[in-house]
């Protein structure tokens, strides 16, 4: 995304092999949306184990008047998310507010919601707390994504609504391109894929996309 990090120098980066110029730590940065000094707090490590804390905030506690979408972000169940960006009727219930410090900037269009299920291991447990924006613009491909369709309940949700990694193929049309075929598969080997046909594609909707886990295992 930076469009001028070589994947050397990414490979550098992510893997303390090599030095790296300040330019490169700045445009890593830049797209991850957090600051070069955010790069050089580590987190804690224990036992093998890295863990973050991430604070829970009642829902009613006076902090959320004056930090909410500064600091704050609403915390949803997986259902009340794809419920309340799907524009269901209704209130939508807030579990709590999730303070997160670690991110440039927060907007209204960003969310927080337990994972549901083990499709998405090794990198999604059941229960972690996932950050999302909803309404994505720009490509999909190869992204995690909060999806809403009308077609087979989710086993594993239990509902139209699902947390998938995004793949499509293409076909040329007169003036352009038009999806053949657009997948949502799982990364855990043992779950099957939900395939979406063109015909299909009226009843189908990408809700939000994947920012980071913020659990760790």
């Amino acid at each position: 995304e930076s469009d001028q990090l070589s994947p050397s120098v990414i490979h550098r980066l992510e893997t303390a092999s090599g030095s790296v110029t300040v330019n490169a730590l700045l445009r890593f940065a830049e797209v991850l949306e957090i600051t070069v000094k955010d790069l050089f707090d580590f987190p804690h490590i224990e036992q093998g184990t890295v863990s973050y804390s991430h604070k829970l905030i009642p829902p009613h506690s006076p902090r959320v008047e004056k930090d909410a979408y500064r600091s704050l972000l609403p915390l949803y169940s997986l259902k009340a998310a794809a419920g309340y960006f799907g524009k269901a009727d209704g209130d939508i219930k807030i579990e709590a507010w999730v303070e997160i410090n670690d991110f440039k900037k927060l907007s209204k269009d960003m969310f927080v919601a337990r994972a549901k299920g083990r499709s998405m291991e090794p990198q999604i447990f059941d229960g972690d707390l996932l950050l999302f924006r909803a309404h994505p613009e720009g490509t999909r491909q190869g992204k995690i994504v909060l999806a809403q369709y009308r077609g087979p309940t989710d086993p594993e949700t239990g509902g139209s609504y699902t947390v998938k990694k995004y793949s499509s193929s293409k076909t040329a049309a007169k003036d352009s391109w038009q999806h053949r075929e657009i997948k949502l598969s799982p990364l855990n080997p043992n779950f099957e894929p939900i395939v979406i046909r063109p015909e299909d594609k009226n009843d189908f909707t990408i809700l939000a996309e994947l920012l980071r886990n913020l659990s760790t295992h």
